[in-house]
């Protein structure tokens, strides 16, 4: 799902870079198409860098920020269980 939601915004991105790429060479600024080209690779990789960390994250059972924490919080308010802290 994280995966197609990264997908789903690269190509709304693309495709409105690729509107401003063709209405600059429209306007007779012909370097505007190699310009958004470059643009639209570098935020490409920023996606793929940032959707490559978080799955590699979770492949080798890394939790996000914050929810070990939440865990500790919802089981402290259970009647009868009593968490262990590790040393």
């Amino acid at each position: 799902m994280i995966a197609d939601g990264y997908h789903g915004r690269t190509d709304g991105l693309t495709s409105l870079a690729v509107v401003a790429a063709a209405i600059g060479v429209w306007l007779g600024f012909p370097l505007a198409d190699p310009i958004i080209g470059l643009l639209i690779s570098a935020a490409i990789l920023g996606i793929v860098w940032q959707s490559g960390r978080s799955v590699l994250t979770r492949m080798l059972d890394g939790v996000e920020a914050g929810t070990v924490e939440e865990i500790h919080h919802a089981v402290s308010h259970v009647k009868g269980f009593f968490l262990v802290q590790p040393i």
